[in-house]
């Protein structure tokens, strides 16, 4: 693409407007989708809830962790709780607020680069920000202007997840509250990573202390690897596992088990059962190997199926640690 070519597509209000109501219209259907499984207020205080409750949990199961941990770890999770959930009301506000500005100011540089004496500077303007002219001057704008949606379309996905760094701290997505009772073992499984890092830093008591080196022991058997030197722990899955396992101890025994809910369909239809997560950069179990694990440490018996299915693919040593 010529450089005059853009610049001039770059100082034509018209083709600037029209790229406006198509980034307007790139919007709409994510925050529609987003605004429809926005939680009710009645949701966050559920979640709320939870978290008031979290050491009377805690304290309610002792394998794992002393009462006096529990008070500190508690404390502890508190101060990381960061929601970005909002309620529904408070979550269209934001999303007119924010797009309003953004557009005003879009439209109040198209005003001001479309007047004669300001042609100069909007050749700079244009030179300094769209420095690709491989493109096509339409694309490179909209590449811009889509920008508009990313922090509503965040919203969509499933991001429950915690974070050890700069504070930390929990996310929950609309997912959970859309059920709390049935997804509880999704936040006991981000907790239990706080919980794994807590440990690491040598806090609580020293019965607790003592517990998490054991289980840490166990745990680096879950998975092996043969060689000709015989059967050796892989320890890329550890800090996963150990998460599946605090969420599955502390999560209500209600059927509701993490790794069935991963389980996915290949191309053919059929259900992933592969006890290897075949991704290697994954620090992950895979769906199947999570369930039976998961299904373990909530006390239950396998089937004699699932039992066999281990020991031919040289996973016997899958147990419960706690």
């Amino acid at each position: 693409m010529k450089l005059d070519q853009t610049l001039s597509f770059l100082e034509s209000k018209e083709s600037t407007q029209l790229l406006l109501k198509e980034a307007q219209s790139y919007c709409m259907s994510r925050i529609l989708t987003a605004e429809k499984i926005s939680p009710k207020k009645l949701d966050i205080e559920l979640l709320n809830k939870f978290y008031n409750k979290l050491n009377d949990n805690l304290k309610s199961k002792n394998a794992l962790m002393s009462t006096k941990t529990s008070e500190l770890f508690s404390s502890y999770v508190s101060k990381l709780i960061k929601s970005h959930l909002k309620e529904k009301s408070e979550y269209l506000k934001n999303v007119h607020d924010t797009i309003g500005s953004e557009i005003q100011n879009i439209e109040e540089a198209i005003n001001y680069y479309d007047k004669e004496e300001n042609k100069n500077a909007g050749q700079q303007w244009a030179l300094f920000e769209y420095y690709d002219f491989t493109k096509e001057p339409k694309d490179i704008l909209f590449d811009d202007l889509e920008g508009l949606c990313y922090e509503f379309e965040e919203e969509i996905h499933l991001n429950d997840k915690t974070s050890l760094l700069h504070g930390g701290y929990l996310r929950t997505s609309w997912y959970v509250l859309e059920d709390l009772t049935k997804n509880a073992g999704i936040l006991w499984h981000e907790i239990g990573h706080q919980y794994d890092y807590f440990s690491s830093l040598n806090q609580g008591s020293k019965e607790s202390l003592e517990n998490m080196e054991k289980i840490n022991s166990c745990q680096n058997y879950l998975h092996t690897t043969m060689t000709i030197q015989g059967m050796h722990p892989t320890f890329q899955y550890i800090g996963e596992d150990f998460a599946d396992l605090f969420g599955a101890y502390y999560a209500n025994s209600d059927g509701h088990n993490l790794g069935c809910k991963l389980l996915t369909k290949d191309e053919s239809g059929e259900y992933d059962l592969s006890l290897k997560n075949l991704d290697e950069e994954d620090n992950h179990s895979s769906a199947l190997f999570r369930a039976l694990h998961w299904h373990i440490v909530s006390g239950k018996k396998l089937p004699d199926s699932c039992s066999q299915l281990l020991k031919q693919n040289y996973y016997s040593y899958l147990k419960s640690c706690i």
